[in-house]
């Protein structure tokens, strides 16, 4: 077989063998380099996810819709990287198994703590003291040690 060498001269299928080796060693590295910075997902049975929809209705803008729709649960964890959602019900016509890459986790935020204020009733909160005080800080801050030409001495 007949091959083309570095400097432009055609060669053999040995140049071909190299050149071949080198570029799948290069194809290897770089997936060796991507796998180095992927996280692993956290997606599981049972979580719940948003899952991102790009098509639109006709006439509509994409910018301005919604484009993750749910949440759904996942039912099923169907190899590394795809799962099986749970769509009946739901209202969606969609097929039911999905890569994770289309899928983000529902954020479960923790129920706000309920936390009573004791105030006494002798307390008292003197509004306009505390707006004096602060008008007169923001203007001492604003005149810099100098009479405005408006100001009578």
């Amino acid at each position: 077989m007949i091959g083309i060498h570095d400097d432009g001269d055609i060669g053999s299928s040995g140049t071909i063998n190299k050149f071949d080796q080198r570029l799948r060693e290069a194809i290897s590295d770089r997936a060796d380099l991507h796998n180095q910075e992927i996280r692993p997902h956290q997606i599981e049975v049972g979580s719940r996810v948003w899952l991102y929809l790009d098509r639109v209705k006709e006439g509509y803008a994409k910018k301005l819709a919604h484009l993750w729709h749910g949440p759904f649960r996942v039912i099923e964890k169907v190899g590394e990287h795809a799962v099986k959602l749970e769509i009946a019900g739901s209202g969606y016509h969609i097929f039911p198994m999905v890569h994770v890459n289309k899928l983000k986790l529902v954020k479960e935020y923790p129920d706000r703590p309920l936390m009573r204020l004791n105030v006494e009733s002798q307390d008292h909160l003197n509004c306009g003291a505390l707006l004096h005080e602060f008008l007169r800080d923001r203007t001492n801050r604003n005149r810099f040690g100098v009479m405005q030409s408006h100001e009578e001495p």
